[in-house]
This record gives C-alpha cells, sequence and structure tokens, in this order.
C-alpha cells in the first residue's frame, strides 16, 4: 500500500494486484487523515476492494492443447528415458498417427476413433500393439498434464495375442543347431569370392559361438579385447543409421564375455588385416560389417544349404544369439549364467523366447523313456 496526499488535504491510499490473466491493476480509496486508525481502515478496505474485483472476473479461458503440442512436450521425456536409436524408431513409427492427427484438439478425440485408426490399416496384431502403446505414451502425458479427464488409450480394445501354427513355426525355425551351423557355414566359405566373404563368415561365427547382438559385435574395439584373459568387454552398441556409438540396449548388457578358442582364432584372423581401424569386425576397406549383410548372406547360404524343416526366408543375425542361448540351456548351464553371458535383464525372455527343443534333447527324452518299461 502507499499514499499521497491531495490539493484539497486528504489522502489517498492505493494497492496493487494481480487479475486472473496475470495483468497488474491498482485499487484505491480516500481517507481524511494520515493516522494509523485511517491507515488501518485503508488497508481493510483496500483489501475487499480486491476481492471484490477478482470476483467479477472471468476465468481465462484455456486455449486446448493439440495433439502435436502433447506430441512434442511428451516426446522430450521419451527422448531421455530412451535409447537414442529406439527412440528414433519410435518416433517414426508415430509419423502417420500425427500426421493424421496432430492438428486436432487432443481432448476432442475419443476411443471409438482411436480404435478404428488402429483397424484402419492391415497392421499386424503386434504392430497394433506397438503403436497402441506409443498413441498411448502422448495420451498420458496430456491427462497427467491436466489437458484431457482421462487417457483414452486405456479403454482401446485389441487382440489377444495369440500362437497360431504358423506362428509357432516361424519361431522354431529362428534357430540353428550345431550341425545345422556347420553346414551353413561350410556353404557360405565353399561359395566365398572375396576377401570379405570370409569375413562375414567368420563374423557370423562368432555371433552364433557368443551370443552377441550384432549392434555388440559392430561396436566392439580392440581396446576391449583380451586375449590372454581370453574376455572381451562389451560397452556400446554401434548404431548403424546414426553411425555412431552408443550405449547397449540396457545396464545388464555392459558385461565380459568369455570366448573358445574358436572365437579366439576369428579374432586373430582379423587382426591381421584390421587396417588400423580401431573396431575389430571390419571389412577390407576399414568398414564395420553391416547388419544387412549378414542377414542377405544367411538368406543366401540358407537356400543353398536347404537345412530341413527350416525357411531360410526367416534367417537373420539375430537368431544366432537365439541359438547361443539355446545351446547354453541344453548344455545345462544355469539360467543366472545364461543372463549374465547375453546381457538380459528379465529371465522371462531368457525361458519364454530362446528354450527350444533341440533334436539332442528329443533324443535325451526317448532314452530316458525307454528305461520306463514295466
Amino acid at each position: 500500500m502507499y499514499k499521497k496526499q491531495q490539493s484539497n488535504g486528504k489522502w489517498k491510499f492505493f494497492e496493487k494486484y494481480q487479475d486472473k490473466q496475470g495483468k497488474w491493476k491498482q485499487v484505491s480509496v480516500t481517507k481524511n487523515s494520515n493516522g494509523r486508525e485511517a491507515q488501518r481502515q485503508a488497508s481493510t478496505e483496500l483489501g475487499l476492494k480486491i476481492v471484490e474485483k477478482l470476483a467479477e472476473e472471468k476465468e481465462p479461458e484455456e486455449v486446448p492443447k493439440t495433439v502435436n503440442e502433447c506430441y512434442v512436450e511428451s516426446r522430450k521425456i521419451r527422448q531421455a528415458e530412451l535409447a537414442e536409436s529406439t527412440y528414433l524408431s519410435e518416433t517414426y513409427g508415430l509419423k502417420d498417427f500425427i500426421k493424421k492427427f496432430g492438428h486436432r484438439e487432443i481432448i476432442s478425440i475419443e476411443a471409438k476413433e482411436m480404435q478404428e485408426y488402429l483397424f484402419s490399416n492391415e497392421y499386424s496384431n503386434t504392430t497394433r500393439h506397438t503403436l497402441a502403446l506409443r498413441v498411448g505414451h502422448i495420451f498420458q502425458y496430456a491427462y497427467s498434464m491436466g489437458f484431457v479427464p482421462e487417457n483414452i488409450m486405456n479403454r482401446i480394445i485389441l487382440p489377444k495375442q495369440k500362437k497360431s501354427a504358423e506362428s509357432f513355426a516361424k519361431w522354431k525355425e529362428k534357430f540353428l543347431t550345431m550341425d545345422e551351423m556347420r553346414t551353413l557355414l561350410k556353404s557360405w566359405r565353399s561359395h566365398a569370392v572375396e576377401k570379405d566373404d570370409f569375413k562375414r563368415a567368420d563374423f557370423a561365427e562368432f555371433l552364433f559361438l557368443t551370443g552377441l547382438r550384432i549392434g555388440e559385435a559392430t561396436a566392439l574395439q580392440w581396446s576391449h579385447v583380451d586375449i590372454l584373459k581370453r574376455v572381451i568387454y562389451i560397452q556400446f552398441s554401434w548404431n548403424c543409421n546414426l553411425r555412431k556409438l552408443g550405449p547397449t540396449k540396457n545396464p545388464q548388457s555392459v558385461r565380459y564375455v568369455t570366448l573358445n578358442d574358436r572365437c579366439l582364432e576369428i579374432i586373430e584372423n582379423f587382426r591381421k588385416d584390421e587396417n588400423g581401424s580401431k573396431f575389430v569386425f571390419v571389412k577390407s576397406n576399414g568398414i564395420q560389417i553391416r547388419n544387412a549383410d549378414i542377414n542377405t548372406y544367411l538368406k543366401i547360404e540358407g537356400a543353398r544349404a536347404n537345412l530341413f524343416g527350416k525357411d531360410y526366408k526367416h534367417f537373420s543375425a539375430h537368431m544366432l544369439r537365439h541359438s547361443h542361448i539355446t545351446m547354453l540351456a541344453f548344455l545345462g548351464v544355469p539360467q543366472k549364467a545364461v543372463m549374465e553371458r547375453v546381457g538380459h535383464m528379465d529371465a522371462r525372455i531368457t525361458n519364454g523366447v530362446y528354450t527350444h527343443v533341440l533334436p539332442e534333447n528329443r533324443q535325451d527324452l526317448q532314452l530316458k523313456l525307454e528305461t520306463m518299461n514295466l
């Protein structure tokens, strides 16, 4: 409160306040004197005037947030919690959704609309679930910030994931036994023409024998190889799209991996022709072997090898990791040791995805069944 004497000898008292729009305004009262009692009365009256003025004002109307605004704000959070490659993949996966709904006020979108959108394209069931989860992050942000009364994606109904006979057959094809891998590599090397063909074959064998993710293997540097201790240290993953080192998939993936004699031999083969690169698994030009190269060669050699019961169209570099973990399970390696070696964070992944029934398991079962004669 401040005051000013008027020309007529009276005193005018002023008080400033902020309205509901955030603008500064003031109220005033006039008193005959500047005494203590007059100041007390002026302060009380000014307070009452401010309360009355605020009560008369209308609440400021909030401008509804658009989907794109919520998307941009929520992406800051997702970028902070996701690996760079995962973040980019998720962003790309939302392009169609943002293109169709980005201009809309997020509060205007209804659950039924999103239900229809998820079934408007010929998405696989897995893709629908993934897209719904990604869109759900945007609506959850809007709900948490008070822009919408609920996360409508919680009301979406999607078919439960089911394992058909066809999908189960594909799942079983995504691993190779030791004999199958020997056959495939023999075919691969017999058809090799250039030095890089042999390098790719060696690299594929190394993936099979270690269970490394291909990004972890292509990120491996000579400084992280200890031949004497027979171990490699996995600290990074190579992002082939961004062409740079990034973090591993999860904290458990930072680990030491022990090597057998054949792995050491493969590393020595690459050391003879390292071309000054700091990375281990490079081609003759010093550039790392790409995931796409291995996928292509596995399909080509898979078709030539014609492995019984295996569709070469499903062959990929990642199936070599599946195969390694399956072999560890067959050898009776404890689950915790398997998880530590391959960098798994969740035991359910180790148990539910990678433990297949190998021919060797069936033979062992048959022998045990023979002893059950009554």
